[in-house]
């Protein structure tokens, strides 16, 4: 099978996607290409069409009214003759362009169209309106759409009126080399709460249950890291003192699998949101988890033997969670065993992207 990755725009966790994508398929004797994002280097030896800027919004809205990026990609897909076009990120050429090669089929382009939503309901802020919308031109110009979760489909076929028949859901895999046996050496040094730093990932919940944690365990340790914006929780930071380690920055993939292994618990205490690709990080490297009962996150999570699930917003409800594990090596080790079982069962990209592959190209 010939399959193109058109992604336009390649965000951090897009950009892993893709790349996992791109090694599974291949692996599995695809012949793939990738299109979109100049950003973007694929590691393997594809053919590349560097077209996009997914920089910015502004930079997104000037390629959508490029009418040379169309003929190029056009001209790169004629050439190319994909079985299949994946779409792995939201952007507003990506409709377009689905429209385009569906058009095409009457000539002999024969392509089908698939279109990962990550985030049927967009995070809070000014582009919610924007990205809701060209996800809603995504979801027509598609011949499958891709989400990570029964609760994202049932999302997106009730706020979107799409068929639920055309909506694949696949787990959210570990967007990482397929590893068979759990890691060794853990030093359970702290709680961790990783990745991109954001209104909706509720750090200030986290920090207020690291400070009552602290008044029961006094040597107890918290990793908080990520690039972003932490002015907002530079008093709940401060008041943590030495506890606390920060990495206000984008943390390599190693620095991630070593804090997640190194946890007592990586931690997800999310005031709303989709889905997360820290989960599966954090059983690749046999960590437990504590997450919020929001989204599809507590489809990854089963409570009390791979993690807990707690509710969003109460840091009480997170300070009871930790204080299961904290110091309890024994059920912490059970629990990061039974979370790598999980992933070793669930969240390999062998596997999905071959259950994928056979789910899309069903007539």
């Amino acid at each position: 099978m010939r399959i193109a990755l058109v992604g336009l725009r390649l965000s951090v966790g897009n950009r892993l996607m893709t790349t996992t994508l791109l090694e599974t398929f291949r692996a599995q004797g695809h012949e793939v290409a990738f299109v979109g994002d100049r950003s973007y280097g694929p590691a393997s030896d594809v053919p590349v069409l560097a077209v996009s800027d997914g920089s910015t919004y502004g930079a997104m809205l000037r390629d959508f009214l490029r009418p040379d990026l169309y003929r190029r990609v056009t001209r790169f897909l004629e050439q190319f003759v994909p079985d299949l076009c994946y779409f792995p990120s939201v952007h507003p050429a990506a409709a377009v362009l689905g429209w385009y090669v569906r058009k095409r089929r009457k000539e002999g382009l024969r392509p089908r169209i698939a279109m990962h939503i990550h985030d049927p309901i967009p995070h809070p802020g000014p582009a919610a309106l924007p990205i809701w919308f060209t996800q809603l031109l995504q979801t027509r110009a598609a011949d499958r759409l891709v989400v990570y979760g029964a609760t994202l489909r049932d999302w997106l076929t009730r706020r979107y009126r799409v068929a639920t028949d055309k909506v694949i859901v696949i787990p959210h895999g570990a967007y990482r080399p397929v590893r068979k046996e759990p890691p060794r050496g853990a030093d359970y040094r702290w709680f961790s709460l990783v990745g991109r730093i954001t209104s909706y990932k509720g750090i200030d919940v986290f920090l207020e249950a690291a400070r009552i944690l602290l008044q029961r365990f006094p040597e107890a340790r918290f990793f908080l890291g990520g690039a972003g914006d932490l002015s907002p929780y530079r008093e709940g930071i401060a008041r943590l003192g030495r506890s606390l380690t920060v990495e206000n920055r984008e943390l390599t993939d190693g620095e991630i699998d070593a804090i997640s292994r190194d946890s007592w618990s990586v931690v997800l205490p999310y005031s709303s949101g989709t889905q997360s690709g820290v989960i599966p990080l954090a059983y690749y490297n046999a960590a437990p988890v504590i997450v919020s009962q929001v989204g599809a996150l507590p489809e990854l999570v089963v409570d009390r033997v791979t993690g807990f699930i707690v509710r969003p917003g109460d840091p009480l409800a997170l300070v009871d969670a930790m204080a299961q594990l904290y110091r309890n090596r024994e059920l912490r080790e059970h629990m990061g065993l039974r979370a790598f079982e999980y992933y070793r069962e669930h969240l390999r990209w062998d596997r999905i992207g071959e259950m994928l592959l056979t789910r899309l190209m069903e007539s």
